[in-house]
C-alpha cells in the first residue's frame, strides 16, 4: 500500500478450532483505542532446558557470500583489553555472509555459570559452562563512528544465531558471552570477521546452548588491545526439540523513515522478548532506484537510536513487504536492475541466514522446541499478478506453496505461526477497492490454502501480517467454513494511520485501531487448552487491547 494510506501493521492470524474460546484480560473491545487492558504480558516460565539443540530452519532464505572461516585455536584467556581468545578446545563455526573470519565455538571446560534469566522471556539460567575470564565490554567506550548502524541478531535456532554490524574501523572481533559476575564472563564464541568492502558483517555463530539468554558485542582492536566497542546486544536461543516452554515474542510492521523517535519500538525493546518479528515495510525506499540510494535509506533507518533499542534487545526474524523495493511493486514488470539493488540491500542490512542455492529466497521456517514453528513467507517477491483471477493464481509461487502446506502438515509444534506480510482476512467495504494487492485478490490460491488448513485439521495456525497501517484482531471470514480462523494485524510501528480502520465491522473485527504500536504474544503450550495472549502496546506504554485466545 502507499506510504500515505497503507498501514504499518503486523497481522497475526490464528487458526482456532470451532470450539476454541477466548478470555479477555481487561482489553477493550472493538473501539479504536480499545478499553484499557489489564497488566502487561506475564513473564514466561523459568529455567532453560538442556538437551542437544536441533534448531529448525527449513527452506532457509537466500544466498550469502560463503564465508571461508578458519577455526580459532585454543584462545588465551586474557581479560578485556588484551585480546583474549575463545576457550580451549573451541571448534570453528562458520563465518557469515560477506565475512571471512574464522569463528570459535564454545567447548572450554571449567566452572559453570548461569546465564542471566530472560526478563519476561522464556530463557533461564544454568545452561552455560566454560572458563570464566575477566571481560567487561561496558568498560570500553562505545564508538558510533566505528559502528555507524548499530548491531542486530537474527534467525536464531537452538544452537546458532546470525549477528550483524556495519564496521568502519580497522580490526574487528565478535564475541558472544554469558556474563557471570561484574567484570566476569564465559565467552562462547570469538571470531575475527572480515567485513565486505562496504563494511557489512554477517557472522553465523554456532555451537550455542539451547534456550539460553546470551549477550554479544563487536570490538575494535588496535595493537593487541580492545579500544572501542559496538552497542551490547542480547538474544535468546531457541529451545531444543521435544521441549515445550512458554515463549514470549513480539512483532510489528510499517515503520516510516523520518518519523523517529519510534516510541512504540522502544516499548518493544523494554519487554526483553524471546524474539521479534519484522513483517515488512521495515524501511520505506520508494524514492530509491540505485544501490547507493537503497543503502542510504536502510543504514539511516536501522541505525536510528530508538530503532536500535528494539534491535539490540532480542533477535528477530524478518520478511519484506512492498516498500523495501517500491510501493505495490509488481514482480512481473519491475526493472531487473532496481529489483536487484533492492534485494541486495535487504540482505546486506539484515542478519538473515541465506541459502547459497536460492540467493533471493526468504521463505524459511524456524522451530522453538515443540512450542511453536515460525513460517516466514514471501508474499511479494514471487507473486504473479497476471494469474490473479485464474484457477491457478500464484500469490505464493508453487514451490513456496508446496513447501508451506507440506511443512504445516509435518509440524509437531503446538502453534504454527505464519509470518505473512499482507492480510489474508476478508476486509470488506472500501478495502475492496485495493483487494488485488492481497490474498483476496488471488481467490483460488487463498481458498486452496484455507481449505487445506481446515480440511486437514491443522490446529494452532497463527497468521502474521502487516501493510495496512492499522491494528486489528478479526476472524478470517465473518462466518462459514473459515470463520474459526483468527488473524491479528500488528503495528503500525510508526506510520500515518489508515483512516478506514474505523469502518471495520464487529463482530468479525473484535479490535481495531490506528494507533502506532508493537504487539506482544505470550504462547503457553502447556495450558489446557493451549493459549496465546495478544496485547497491543502504544508508544506511551498504554495497553490498547489484551486478550487470551485458546486453541
Amino acid at each position: 500500500m502507499s506510504r500515505r494510506t497503507s498501514s504499518a501493521v503486523l497481522a497475526i492470524g490464528v487458526a482456532l478450532l470451532p470450539s476454541c474460546g477466548s478470555s479477555g484480560d481487561g482489553g477493550g473491545g472493538g473501539a479504536a483505542t480499545g478499553g484499557s487492558a489489564g497488566a502487561t504480558g506475564g513473564s514466561a516460565g523459568a529455567g532453560a532446558t538442556g538437551g542437544a539443540a536441533t534448531g529448525g530452519s527449513a527452506g532457509a532464505g537466500a544466498t550469502g557470500g560463503a564465508a571461508t572461516g578458519g577455526s580459532a585455536g585454543a584462545g588465551a584467556t586474557g581479560g578485556a583489553g588484551t585480546g583474549g581468545g575463545a576457550g580451549a578446545g573451541a571448534t570453528g563455526g562458520s563465518a557469515g555472509a560477506g565475512a571471512t573470519g574464522g569463528s570459535a565455538g564454545a567447548g572450554a571446560t571449567g566452572g559453570s555459570a548461569g546465564a542471566a534469566g530472560g526478563g519476561g522471556g522464556s530463557a533461564g539460567g544454568g545452561g552455560v559452562t566454560g572458563t570464566e575470564i575477566d571481560f567487561d565490554p561496558a568498560a570500553l567506550p562505545q564508538s558510533d563512528t566505528t559502528f555507524p548502524a548499530g548491531i542486530q541478531a537474527g534467525d536464531a535456532t537452538a544452537s546458532s544465531v546470525m549477528l550483524w554490524t556495519l564496521h568502519a574501523g580497522t580490526e574487528l572481533v565478535a564475541r558472544v558471552y554469558a556474563a557471570t559476575a561484574p567484570g566476569k564472563a564465559i565467552v562462547l564464541h570469538e571470531s575475527s570477521p572480515v567485513p565486505s568492502p562496504e563494511g557489512y558483517v554477517h557472522v553465523d555463530v554456532t555451537g550455542l546452548p539451547a534456550l539460553t539468554e546470551l549477550e554479544y558485542v563487536f570490538l575494535e582492536r588496535a595493537a593487541g588491545d580492545f579500544v572501542a566497542r559496538s552497542p551490547i546486544g542480547r538474544f535468546v536461543t531457541a529451545p531444543a526439540a521435544g521441549t515445550r516452554p512458554r515463549v514470549r515474542f513480539g512483532g510489528t510492521s510499517c515503520t516510516s523513515n523520518g518519523r523517529a523517535p519510534f516510541e512504540a519500538l522502544q516499548r518493544g525493546g523494554e519487554q526483553r522478548l524471546d524474539f521479534f518479528l519484522l513483517a515488512g515495510d521495515t524501511t520505506y525506499n520508494d524514492s530509491a532506484e540505485t544501490l547507493a540510494e537503497y543503502r542510504s535509506e536502510w543504514t539511516a533507518q536501522i541505525g536510528e537510536g530508538t530503532y536500535q533499542e528494539l534491535l539490540q534487545s532480542t533477535a528477530h526474524y524478518a520478511t519484506w513487504d512492498d516498500h523495501e523495493v517500491d510501493n505495490d511493486w509488481n514482480p512481473e514488470t519491475i526493472s531487473s536492475s532496481r529489483k536487484a539493488a533492492a534485494f541486495q540491500t535487504f540482505f546486506e542490512h539484515l542478519p538473515i541466514r541465506r541459502d547459497p542455492v536460492a540467493p533471493d529466497r526468504i521463505w524459511r521456517s524456524y522451530t522453538w522446541g515443540d512450542t511453536l514453528e515460525i513460517f516466514v513467507l514471501d508474499s511479494r517477491g514471487e507473486r504473479k499478478p497476471s494469474t490473479r483471477n485464474g484457477p491457478a493464481a500464484e500469490y505464493l509461487s508453487q514451490a513456496q506453496y508446496d513447501w508451506l502446506v507440506g511443512s504445516l502438515a509435518a509440524s509437531t509444534a503446538t502453534f504454527k505461526i505464519i509470518l505473512n506480510s499482507v492480510p489474508i482476512s476478508n476486509f470488506p467495504g472500501l478495502f475492496d477497492f485495493a483487494s488485488g494487492d492481497r490474498w483476496e485478490g488471488y481467490p483460488s490460491q487463498r481458498a486452496k490454502l484455507l481449505d487445506f488448513i481446515v480440511d486437514t485439521g491443522i490446529t494452532g495456525v497463527l497468521f502474521l501480517s502487516g501493510d495496512f497501517h492499522l491494528a486489528s484482531v478479526q476472524r478470517v471470514e465473518p462466518s462459514g467454513k473459515w470463520g474459526g480462523l483468527l488473524e491479528a494485524l500488528m503495528g503500525p510501528g510508526d506510520q500515518s494511520s489508515n483512516p478506514l480502520w474505523s469502518t471495520l465491522p464487529s463482530p468479525q473485527f473484535e479490535f481495531r485501531s490506528g494507533t502506532s504500536n508493537v504487539t506482544v504474544f505470550d504462547a503457553d503450550p502447556n495450558a489446557n487448552p493451549p493459549t496465546i495472549r495478544i496485547e497491543y502496546l502504544a508508544g506511551n506504554g498504554s495497553s490498547l487491547f489484551a486478550k487470551t485466545y485458546s486453541f
